[in-house]
């Protein structure tokens, strides 16, 4: 999926096939070379909804440029109260070569998703465990939808960002990169 990133018009795909699911996880490539945003910007890339709607994100992934051509990501789970925790800030393997070849720029990116009174989130970059968010109270907070791609833009967000051979299980691992 190739997004050409401008204006306040988000960009993504949908998934509304989960059916309150308390265990999930997803993966997929993103390639983010050649997208430019403002160091204060944070860009939504996967969200997991708890309503059709995507009024209640459970868990997000987001993407940074804190300087030009260097991007890390992060994951953030909610508890039932409404307040998210977030991971620290973890870097992806972009080329600094120019010009920027979008074929060498790509990372796996793995979620895995648990619900209960002890929920938990853990983060994978490129097959590697970054870090986990655990004994967070989640009961209530099943998946029902899910959206790829950007969406919260701001105007200085621009360039285009690739994904690619998303997959998603409900209760186990998905096993290693090819």
């Amino acid at each position: 999926m190739q997004l050409i990133l401008g204006g306040h018009s988000p960009g993504y795909v949908e998934d509304d096939s989960p059916n309150n699911e308390a265990s999930y996880n997803a993966r997929f490539y993103m390639n983010p070379a050649g997208v430019t945003m403002d160091p204060s910007d944070t860009l939504d890339l996967f969200d997991g909804c708890n309503d059709g709607l995507c009024n209640t994100n459970v868990f997000t992934a987001q993407l940074q440029e804190n300087t030009p051509g260097a991007y890390n990501i992060r994951a953030g789970l909610e508890d039932n109260n409404g307040v998210l925790t977030y991971t620290s800030w973890y870097p992806l393997s972009v080329s600094s070569s120019l010009p920027i070849v979008p074929d060498q720029n790509w990372n796996a990116v793995e979620l895995d998703y648990r619900v209960g009174t002890s929920g938990s989130l853990a983060l994978y970059i490129n097959g590697a465990l970054q870090q986990t968010l655990g004994n967070v109270d989640n009961g209530t907070l099943t998946i029902s939808s899910l959206r790829l791609g950007a969406q919260n833009l701001v105007y200085s967000n621009s360039g285009t960002l690739y994904f690619d051979n998303f997959e998603s299980r409900r209760f186990s691992y998905i096993g290693t990169l090819f």
